[in-house]
Parts: C-alpha cells; structure tokens; sequence
C-alpha cells in the first residue's frame, strides 16, 4: 500500500512538472519576441472569449445531471469554503506583513482562488489511470463528473469577481470642459465675460458714437479666426450623457463585467444539463448536434496549453523583473502549498461528520484536492488582459507552481492514506 502512495505523489508531481515544461514553449517564444506584450493580449482575449468557455461548457455540460445537482452539493460549498478560507487569511497576513497597497488585490486573488480547473483533472487521471487505484472501476469518469461539476463555483468567481478586482483603478473623468476668458469672449459674437462686462459697458456710448461719425471702420472677425465652440460642445455632452447614464442604470456596467463569456457559458452549461431533452441534442448516442458539441470540445481543448504557453511568455521576463518584495511571495506559496491544505483536511472533515458526504471515497479525494492547489492560471490571463500588475501575477505563479512539486506529492500521500 505504501507503494501505491508513493507511485500517487509520483504523478502528481509528474504532472506539475509537465505543466512547467509546456510552460517553457511560452518562455522560448517570449524571449524570441513572438508572445510579445501584444501577442499576450490577444491570447488572453481568445482565451476569456472562446477557449475558457468552450472548455467549461463542454465539461460541466456532459458530466451534470439533474439528479447531480441535488446529491453534490457539497462541492460547490467545498469550493466557496477554499475560496473564502483562502481570500480571509490572505487578507490577515496581508495586514500582518504589510503587503504593499499596489498589490493588495493581486495577494488577495491568488490567496483565494487555486487552480480548480485543468490541474485536477489532470491529478484525477493520473490517479485514477495507475495500478491499483484505490478508487474502483470507471474511476476517471466520475472524477472527471466531480471536478467539472466543482469548477463552476471557481469559474464565476474568477471570471466575474476576479475580473473586477484585478482591473487597473479607473482615472478620474472630466465631465465638463471649461473654456478661456479670451475664448468665451471671442467665441461668442456679442457675448461677454462676467469680468469684462463692466469695461465694455462704460466704453459702449463712446464707440458708438465714434462709429457714427465714421471716425472708425468696425472689423468683422473673421469666421476662420474664432475658436471652434462646435469641438467643444461634444466633450461637454459626453460627460454630461455619461452622467445621466450612471443615474439612470447604476449597475450596468457591474453586471457587463460580471456576466464575462465563461460566466454565461457556465449557466447554460448547468441549464442544457440538468434537461435530459435538451442535453440529448448534444450528447449521447445519435445526438442531431453532436457535430456541435465535438467543436465546442476541439475549441476548449486549446485552453490548456494556451494558458500555460501564456503563463511561460509572462516569465520569459523572469520573476526578478515584478515589483513584489519577497515577503509577499513567501507568504503566497507558505499559505497555498501548507495552510490552505491543513484547513481543508478540517472542513471536509466536518463534512464527514456531519453525514454531508456520499460514501465514494473518490468524492472525498476530490473534496481535498479543491484545497491543495496552486493560484488559478486564469488569473494570470485576467491580470494580462486588463495590463495590470500583469509581471507581479505570474511571479506569484512561478514560485507556486516550483514549490508545488513538492507541496501536492506529500499531501497527495496522506489524502489517499487516510481514505
């Protein structure tokens, strides 16, 4: 038994290190010049629009029942427990080691949100395809079911919650354009300033009667001399428009950045799961849509690489070139490979206590696995695709992702031990 522990932590670790290695294709096109700043941007744009749907579609599409999403409930709690443990005492141990303010929400994401996606699959195969697996037939099938049916809660909150924090602070907007003395006052045929009304009013009577006397000629500005007021009206409008438009829908702009593609994909993903008529279109023998969902499957399979070929660009620049202090990342991976982990041992077994959890023993792995990962790589994308604190994320990543070849093999052994 000790040796099928070890052979376990084995591919796990194999499995991070596979990562790292796709990983170093992105490293080579950076340094190259090929995955440049602008070539990161369009990956990460093809990435949140059609790649990171795609994959969650198909997934939790074909692994959701109606009757799963009463019975797993668990999961998704699982879950939202990782991810508010995590969010917590990140927010603590900022506090206590003064992490710097410019980077609070980067520590803050990758305090909470792991790597729920890709990573488990990929330990659920490993561990399910080996010899003698502790976890019985059609093992990978329903590990795969658990972890895609877990990734949703991950998904809205990187997506949606993440995306927002992640963003650079917006610039402060000028709702209103004020124009000069001298272009008021020219700009406006007859018109005057507040300032100057009192001198042209006791100079009026004068020039008027000189004008009169045809002592002086009147010179007509000419139209191309005066300030064009017509290239200002617009800007004032602008803001204006903009104004009423935040009084009118406060949220709006809220609810744009919350409802991203993966969002959206993952609620019509549950829906079109738990209606055995309208899943049957897509999935299963002789489905009418089958080409459909196949394409869906060929355009998510190109997430994994992508995000990790996009997470290798970002270090091409090495991790000495972010701005974090050393601290910050000690506390990132101390708190994601050992803290984290423990804590998640405890909740799940309170679960089982509580008579919460289904008797599969590879539920239960699941359950504890969601706790013993490294920071999303989503989060990289979403750093790169606002170009903000984009080098501080992906070092954060590198460190966690180094230290996880050996942090995920230990606790990979005692999960399996004590089940």
């Amino acid at each position: 038994m000790a040796e099928d522990f070890w052979n376990a932590g084995k591919l796990a670790g194999e499995s991070v290190v596979e990562a790292l290695l796709v990983a170093s294709a992105g490293v080579k096109l950076g340094w190259d010049g090929v995955m440049d700043k602008k070539g990161r941007q369009v990956v990460s744009q093809l990435c949140a629009n059609a790649f990171v749907p795609a994959l969650v579609f198909d997934k939790l599409c074909r692994s959701v029942t109606l009757q799963d999403v009463v019975t797993w409930w668990t999961l998704p709690l699982n879950v939202l427990a990782s991810i508010l443990g995590g969010g917590a005492t990140g927010i603590g141990l900022a506090k206590l080691a003064k992490v710097e303010k410019a980077h609070h929400m980067t520590f803050l994401c990758a305090s909470a949100l792991g790597n729920l996606g890709n990573l488990p699959l990929v330990l659920v195969h490993a561990v399910c395809t080996s010899e003698n697996t502790p976890f019985g037939a059609a093992c990978e099938e329903r590990g795969i079911a658990y972890v895609a049916f877990g990734m949703f809660v991950a998904t809205l909150v990187q997506w949606s919650v993440a995306n927002v924090l992640l963003a650079p602070p917006k610039p402060p907007v000028r709702h209103q354009c004020e124009l000069s003395e001298w272009t008021a006052r020219d700009a406006q045929p007859g018109g005057t300033t507040d300032e100057g009304a009192k001198e042209q009013e006791g100079e009026g009577s004068e020039k008027d009667a000189l004008i009169e006397r045809d002592e002086i000629e009147v010179e007509v500005p000419k139209a191309d001399a005066r300030p064009n007021v017509e290239e200002w009206k617009p800007m004032e409008s602008i803001g204006e428009a903009q104004k009423q438009t935040r009084e009118r829908q406060p949220y709006a702009g809220l609810l744009k950045q919350l409802l991203t593609p993966p969002v959206l994909a993952t609620f019509l993903a549950l829906f079109i799961g738990a209606v055995p008529a309208l899943k049957g279109l897509l999935y299963g023998a002789g489905a009418p849509l089958a080409p459909l969902s196949n394409a869906i499957a060929v355009v998510g399979g190109g997430m994994v690489p992508s995000l990790l070929i996009l997470l290798g660009s970002l270090l091409s620049e090495g991790p000495a070139t972010s701005t974090l202090q050393k601290r910050t990342v000690v506390l990132i991976v101390g708190l994601r490979g050992a803290i984290l982990p423990v804590m998640g041992m405890g909740f799940v077994a309170l679960l089982k206590v509580g008579g919460c959890l289904p008797p599969d023993p590879l539920f239960q792995f699941v359950l504890l696995i969601q706790h013993t990962l490294p920071s999303a790589i989503n989060l990289s994308t979403i750093a790169t695709m606002h170009d903000h604190n984009a080098l501080e994320m992906s070092s954060l990543l590198f460190y966690q992702y180094i230290a996880a070849i050996f942090f995920m093999p230990a606790f990979l052994t005692v999960y399996l031990k004590i089940l």
